[in-house]
């Protein structure tokens, strides 16, 4: 059940040092676009689950994933794979194994080679936002389709393959209203749960049951199932109800164990036991008898039940949602609650404010929710919750010569500003402020270091040069600086270049230069970044185009004169002779000092139009922060290794192994893993299909985190399994061998 449709939900994030323990292997499916990867927090909205023989299929808010639940190995799919929208709002699956995906940019079949993309513009569908999927038992299939998430209109339509049919309030007497849930009974008769009620559909005439012409208790009707005995169950916003020859039995939390009436989603394991999801946690009846689950009893991450799924094994897996607390994917097996994330990476949110990549080509990444790294695999979070960092508004980050972090954090800023100069030596954090030092604010908007690891850090109240013994404060009353507001420092061998609100300046150590619109062709005093290309030529991104300034002189690009798309410029990266550009509504631009080329939503997929910052790690990939929608790594002559965030799936507090590396690899690998204590490990080595191999390992280590390394010489290339078990645990991993 697509839970947006009742809230408008934001996104929570986890805040807690987490080394993510969520996919076993995670593939990162890119189609044939090689160009592009994007990183997004989320993935952990479970608005559709269905099951494919061992392989679970996941609709989440960012996109599509499929589970092998056999190996925990995770598939993601995407914008970049095929899919028209990454809003998954259902997935069903028909009799020759074809996915058909709802979502809100169309309706989506995928034969596991190929996508064929269904919207209004190619087909006879009526709406492009999919809010309901059923296939008959005629392998036909029945879709709900409305204009978009927030409009509560709807129709119900038939595609047999070929042709369509659609039933609206304009032919038939359909309710107008949005399709959450269709079942069709032992008689052909199909069950519709709208907005507008229950409806009947016979093939011929809709019969619709409401509030003023049954006993039904509501007319929000989010979900219907139908038993053996032809009953029809009816979950809705305003509790349960069981109907069958025009009686209706209603259960809601004034008359039963239902733990809150509005009931999202239903589902009947073997046994004939109703599994009953609401927004106050997961109850089990069978007959008159209750169980509930929620979080103050069972391992459920949440009491808000988005949807639900009994599989061929009776395993149960239910998709919680939560303001407050994390969320997602749990599965409920033989009394054992386990943890799944859906999430394709370890980002805590989509609001990213840097990116600082070091010489191991670790991604440092500042965001709104703390500090993250990204490296060989592994995602690690900083906040203030589980370390010292002071705020978790992370800004710019520097780092110096001892591979020391300098950043900046933020608190509450508004009113009274809050705010850090943070150090961090991989270990220790080191915090200052204007209360502990000499800093003339809290408000720190860049850092940038010369050499002898000289802080240079820009504030609301001036320059301020730290050499880790004495502070030296800049500022328009006792220096030429045009503005006390910093915008951002680019140093060029001795030379500190200053961007402002007031202008461009530049400081030399003994001499100061202000350029201005009044006193040079700057063609704006809003500076928003700085860099130089080989030559020496300085580049300077501004609200009103692109300058290059040669020492002398001016030459300004614009949307008049030149190929950006618009003038509002956020960033500017020189890549040997390449000026990459990004800004508002501009897109990815490049410009080879000659030919300008625009990447954009229309014509790429990049995340957003919006790029605010621009860097390249040390395989020649673009990091672009897209606005507040991610990141965007690109790449035009493919994307290199970019550190695939695999993680591991299911969620031990005991028991954690993490990606081998290399991965492939074509003579050692290292598995890595940490146990609670001392344990024996063995680790065992299975083919594609999951045959022994051999034994690689059978040994105590000690507690904590611990690296074997491996070799697999005398066996062919391919795709293996390693299997690390204690006495007390098991897990698996995948690794490619190239021989």
């Amino acid at each position: 059940m697509l839970i947006e449709f009742m809230k408008n939900s934001k996104k929570n994030v986890s805040r807690y040092l987490f080394l993510i323990l969520v996919i076993l292997s995670a593939d990162y499916v890119l189609c044939n676009n090689p160009q592009w990867k994007n990183y997004v927090a989320g993935g952990r909205e479970i608005n559709a689950l269905t099951e494919e023989d061992s392989l679970l299929w996941v609709g989440t808010d960012i996109g599509l994933v499929r589970i092998n639940k056999n190996t925990n190995v995770n598939t993601y799919y995407d914008q970049i794979s095929g899919l028209p929208s990454t809003g998954v709002t259902t997935v069903v699956i028909d009799n020759q194994n074809n996915k058909w995906i709802g979502t809100g940019g169309g309706l989506v079949k995928y034969d596991n080679n190929s996508w064929e993309i269904f919207n209004t513009s190619n087909s006879d569908i009526p709406a492009n936002f999919i809010q309901a999927l059923y296939v008959d038992i005629n392998d036909n299939l029945w879709i709900g389709s409305g204009a978009s998430l927030k409009q509560l209109w709807g129709q119900l339509s038939f595609f047999d393959g070929e042709s369509w049919t659609t039933y609206n309030s304009n032919n038939s007497d359909f309710p107008y209203k949005y399709v959450h849930s269709i079942a069709e009974d032992s008689i052909g008769n199909f069950w519709i749960g709208t907005g507008g009620g229950l409806a009947k559909f016979d093939g011929v005439d809709f019969q619709i049951f409401d509030t003023d012409n049954s006993d039904i208790p509501s007319v929000h009707v989010n979900s219907v199932i139908i038993d053996s005995n032809n009953v029809k169950i009816i979950g809705m916003f305003g509790g349960l109800s069981f109907y069958k020859d025009s009686s209706w039995i209603n259960s809601t939390t004034s008359n039963s164990p239902l733990p809150h009436n509005e009931v999202e989603e239903l589902s009947l394991d073997s046994q004939n036991n109703l599994w009953i999801g609401t927004w106050g946690g997961l109850a089990k009846l069978k007959d008159t008898n209750w169980v509930v689950y929620n979080t103050s009893n069972s391992d459920l991450w949440a009491n808000d039940i988005t949807s639900l799924f009994i599989d061929n094994d009776d395993t149960k897996w239910i998709g919680t949602f939560s303001y407050s607390t994390d969320h997602g994917l749990i599965q409920l097996k033989d009394g054992i609650w386990t943890r799944y994330s859906t999430s394709p990476t370890g980002l805590p949110t989509n609001y990213i404010n840097n990116i600082l990549i070091d010489n191991e080509n670790a991604k440092w990444i500042g965001t709104d929710f703390g500090l993250v790294k990204y490296h060989n695999d592994l995602w690690t979070v900083w906040d203030s919750s589980n370390s010292d960092l002071p705020y978790d508004h992370v800004r710019k980050i520097s780092i110096d010569s001892e591979n020391n972090l300098w950043m900046s954090t933020l608190g509450d800023w508004v009113f009274d500003p809050l705010g850090a100069l943070v150090k961090f030596d991989g270990n220790n954090w080191f915090s200052y402020d204007k209360d502990n030092s000499d800093l003339p604010s809290n408000y720190i908007s860049d850092i940038a270091i010369s050499d002898n690891d000289i802080k240079w850090i820009g504030t609301d109240s001036g320059l301020v040069k730290y050499n880790d013994i004495s502070w030296t404060i800049f500022n328009t009353g006792n220096s030429p600086l045009s503005d006390d507001l910093i915008r951002c420092i680019h140093i060029v061998d001795t030379v500190k270049w200053i961007g402002t609100y007031s202008g461009l300046v530049s400081y030399d150590n003994h001499n100061w230069a202000v350029y201005k619109t009044d006193n040079s062709d700057l063609p704006s005093n809003h500076i928003n970044d700085i860099t130089h290309d080989n030559y020496g030529n300085l580049w300077v991104a501004t609200d009103e185009g692109l300058a290059k300034f040669e020492g002398e002189s001016w030459e300004i690009y614009n949307s008049g004169n030149s190929g950006l798309p618009d003038n509002y410029i956020l960033s500017v990266f020189i890549d040997d002779s390449l000026k990459w550009m990004g800004g508002y509504n501009t897109g990815l631009v490049k410009y080879d000092d000659s030919d300008w080329t625009v990447y954009n939503e229309n014509n790429s997929f990049i995340l957003s139009n919006t790029v605010n910052f621009i860097t390249k790690d040390t395989n020649n990939n673009l990091w672009l922060i897209c606005d507040d929608e991610g990141i965007s790594v690109f790449n035009e002559n493919g994307l290199a290794d970019t550190n695939d965030g695999s993680i591991i799936n299911t969620f031990s507090e005991n028991f954690i192994i993490y990606n081998n590396y290399p991965n492939p690899f074509n003579k050692y690998t290292t598995i890595k893993f940490s146990v609670p204590n001392n344990s024996n490990v063995k680790i065992d080595i299975y083919n594609i299909l999951g045959q022994f191999i051999r034994n690689m390992f059978d040994k105590n280590v000690t507690a904590g985190y611990n690296e074997i390394n491996i070799s697999l010489e005398n066996l062919s290339s391919g795709i293996y399994f390693y299997r690390i078990s204690t006495p007390i645990d098991v897990k698996y991993g995948k690794m490619t061998f190239i021989n």
